[in-house]
């Protein structure tokens, strides 16, 4: 399900949480009750937003998100060392020594992937929606967008492999053969990736005073 953030002529907000610029809301609002084209200004100001999203995955949320439960992290790392086993690397390497090597160091690097990012597709996600005289909305369209914006709860579910006979489940010891698996119920914590930051008052401000005065018409 889609999730944006909407920013007006009436001063910009975000949906689900208002995070108002009042005095460049109102500069605006003058300026579409005059009639003045607007939106190559709010066209601009999503281009901003974009930035200012792409730098909240970069230091992983201002404020900072909730980090990851240990149970995650180690779902994580055995999923590293299940893709890791399916390699001719691991595969050929005869030493249970430098298997084990190879393995520590794919945990470690599942470890390491930044919140939100471990394939980078939701932070790719991220454009310019609807652009117009009074508005500019920014989001993502991917269907898990939403929950990670705003928090929820995935329900139980049975998943069944979509293209292969069976599902490789990893364990302890290494990964078992399954038609089906039972995922219990997650509880997902918000990491609001979309908003308006102080830091980005000034910069939208700097480019509307432009706009005003006829340097980026």
């Amino acid at each position: 399900m889609k999730v944006y953030i909407r920013a007006e002529a009436s001063g910009p907000g975000v949906e689900n949480g208002a995070n108002g610029i009042e005095a460049i809301g109102n500069v605006l609002a003058s300026m579409a009750a005059r009639g003045e084209r607007l939106r190559p200004i709010m066209g601009k100001i999503g281009t901003i937003l974009i930035g200012s999203v792409h730098e909240n995955f970069a230091v992983e949320g201002r404020p900072k998100w909730k980090p990851r439960s240990e149970k995650t992290i180690r779902s994580m790392e055995q999923e590293a060392v299940q893709r890791l086993r399916q390699t001719k690397r691991w595969q050929n390497a005869k030493r249970t020594a430098t298997r084990a090597k190879y393995e520590d160091a794919a945990m470690e690097k599942a470890r390491g992937n930044k919140l939100l990012q471990r394939t980078g597709d939701l932070r790719k996600s991220i454009m310019l929606g609807s652009v117009t005289d009074q508005s500019v909305e920014i989001g993502s369209s991917l269907k898990y967008a939403r929950i990670h914006q705003l928090g929820g709860t995935i329900p139980r579910m049975t998943i069944k492999p979509k293209n292969k006979k069976a599902l490789l489940i990893p364990t302890s010891d290494g990964v078992i053969l399954r038609r089906s698996a039972n995922v219990p119920e997650r509880r997902i914590p918000a990491r609001p990736y979309l908003g308006v930051q102080p830091e980005d008052v000034p910069v939208i401000a700097e480019a509307v005073r432009l706009f005003v005065i006829g340097g980026e018409h």
